[in-house]
């Protein structure tokens, strides 16, 4: 396989998360990146951020393609807008309830069955911020979602 990954992870990740039965994403806007449009749709989004990451050689080879490993960071952002609060917690909680079904989603399958050289995805880290303005509460999680592969 030649290129990379982070595409096809990254689409994968939102395709399980956009077809999930939990039901704390009843509702939940998913897409592939942010677009300032959906803001008139819903108060609840996930989207795809940036990855970045590294890729080095597994081995080396005579001929041919030299196998690699890759290991990708993707930002996989939950966003709750909450018109007219004054306070974050309320958006904060919604936004963590969130985080917690996409968790589990790739606590259950840890390799998004189909990405071919993709091994593992899993959390390795997260940022919770918030703001209050004229309009109301914003709560934004990261996740920092690794998304490691070996490709031939």
């Amino acid at each position: 396989m030649a290129g990379t990954n982070a595409a096809a992870a990254k689409k994968a990740l939102l395709d399980a998360i956009a077809a999930s039965a939990d039901t704390d994403l009843t509702g939940v806007i998913v897409s592939y990146s942010f677009s300032g449009k959906r803001l008139d749709e819903a108060r609840e989004y996930i989207y795809g951020g940036k990855v970045d990451g590294s890729a080095n050689h597994m081995a080396f080879q005579g001929s041919g393609r030299v196998p690699r490993r890759e290991d990708l960071t993707l930002d996989l952002h939950v966003r709750v807008d909450k018109p007219g609060q004054e306070t974050t917690e309320t958006a904060e909680l919604r936004a963590v309830a969130i985080g917690a079904a996409v968790e589990n989603l790739i606590a259950a399958d840890p390799d998004l069955s189909g990405v071919t050289g993709l091994d593992v995805v899993k959390m390795t880290g997260l940022v919770l911020d918030s703001v209050v303005d004229d309009q109301g509460a914003i709560a934004i999680l990261t996740y920092q979602v690794a998304l490691e592969s070996s490709l031939g």
